[in-house]
Order: structure tokens, then sequence, then C-alpha cells
């Protein structure tokens, strides 16, 4: 007896293989067509073009998949924290993904805390979840608009990484579930179709085994703003609390 679709099986691993079934058939269709005696050099050219691309989305859908299963249970004894300027990691990730962005005629506006501190860290981590949100937000943002990339220092000693985007904005019912593993959006716009559902997951994994916490709310006007709290390094303030800003 043939299963149905999804039978007993976990909504997130029905999810997954739905995401490795497109590329799987269009290569496979592809594939088919080189086979064929009447194909052009034109044709030939373009299938093998397709297939590499969809290739490539393969490898970067099982990257995905064994990274959350890697994170899946990472503790902050697992990460080497040290303090490191927030703006530091800012500049490093905009200058990383400015051409991505030059590509839609975006812009990505850095706002630095009006105070000088210094986060407590594991950098690398950071670095992958900042990088995910900005390139969410230039994918899902529209053309020729400004993306915001800003830090504030809070009163609780954390400081406040935030990511604003100009996209359709996260609906209220979807916001706890785009941070589940395999999680996305109910009704997902075009940009999102292609997601596996595991950039979030991952970011709100390394975020918590830093001690910090992830989330997202909507934009007055549209768009929304992923933001992520980590602590201000203790050896800054042993004398004085962080402002409000």
């Amino acid at each position: 007896m043939a299963l149905s679709d999804g039978g007993n099986m976990p909504e997130g691993f029905v999810a997954a293989a739905h995401e490795l079934k497109a590329p799987l058939a269009l290569i496979s269709g592809l594939a088919a067509t080189l086979q064929e005696q009447n194909v052009s050099e034109a044709e030939r050219t373009q299938a093998i073009e397709r297939i590499i691309l969809s290739s490539d989305r393969l490898l970067e859908l099982v990257e995905g998949f064994l990274a959350a299963e890697r994170y899946r249970y990472v503790q902050q004894d697992d990460l080497e924290l040290t303090a490191l300027s927030p703006v530091c990691i800012m500049e490093d990730v905009a200058h990383e993904l400015s051409p991505l962005a030059e590509t839609y005629q975006q812009h990505v506006e850095l706002q630095p805390p009006r105070r000088a501190t210094t986060i407590m860290v594991h950098r690398p981590s950071l670095h992958r979840v900042l990088f995910n949100l900005l390139d969410n937000a230039i994918k899902y943002s529209k053309p020729q608009s400004t993306i915001g990339l800003e830090a504030r220092c809070e009163r609780d000693r954390h400081v406040r990484l935030t990511v604003k985007d100009n996209g359709t904005g996260v609906a209220s019912a979807d916001i706890k579930r785009i941070f589940e593993k395999f999680g996305t959006a109910m009704q997902p716009v075009a940009a999102y179709a292609g997601s596996s559902g595991l950039g979030l997951y991952i970011a709100e994994q390394l975020t918590k085994a830093m001690q910090g916490s992830i989330g997202v709310h909507a934009q007055r006007g549209g768009g929304s703003a992923f933001y992520v709290r980590v602590p201000i390094a203790q050896q800054i303030n042993l004398f004085a609390t962080a402002p409000q800003e």
C-alpha cells in the first residue's frame, strides 16, 4: 500500500523532500533532453547551464539540512565567546553582501550604536546569523530600496542588532512558525518559495547558544525588522550601565 503524500511522516521531513524533489526532477528532465539526437547546440548549452544551477541548489539545500542537525544541540560551552565591536561585524557582513545588493540596486545603510561598546559573542556564529538576516532582507526587499542594519544599546546590558527590510512583511501568525525547523510563512511571497526553512532555525539555535535572543516585528509603512539581542561584554560594564538609546 502506497503512503499518501506526507503519510505519518513529520511535516518537516515532507517539506525537505519537496524541496529536493523539484531540482532533482528538473535535472532528470534536462538529462533526458540531452540524450535526444535532434538537440541543437544552443539548447544543449542551455540545458547544461540549468543542470549546473539546479545541482548548486541541491548542494545548498543538503548543506542546509546538515547544518540544521549540526547546530540542533549546540550549547554555550561549544562556542568560544570573545569581546567584539558590533560595528566590525556589521561592516564585514555588509561588505560581503554588497555585490548582491548592487544587483538589486539596493543600498545597505549602517547605523552604529551612539556609544562605543563591545559585545561578547562567537564571531563566526554571529556573522552567520547576520549574514542570513541581511541576505534575506536583500532578496525579499523591493529593488532600488534602502535596507537598514543598525545596533542599539539596551539598559539590560544587551545590544540589539536589527536588519530592516522593505518586503511584504511577516504575518503575526507566521512569526513563531518561521523560526521552527523547516518553518516558512503560510502564504509565502515568490522570494520565500525557494526557502528551505532552515536559515532562521539555525540562526535561532546559534543566537541562543550565545545567550542571546532573536525575533521579528513589523515596521510602520511595511517591511519587517529582524533583530538579534546579544550580551554586552562584562568588562566594558563593570562600573557603568549602557544607556537606553
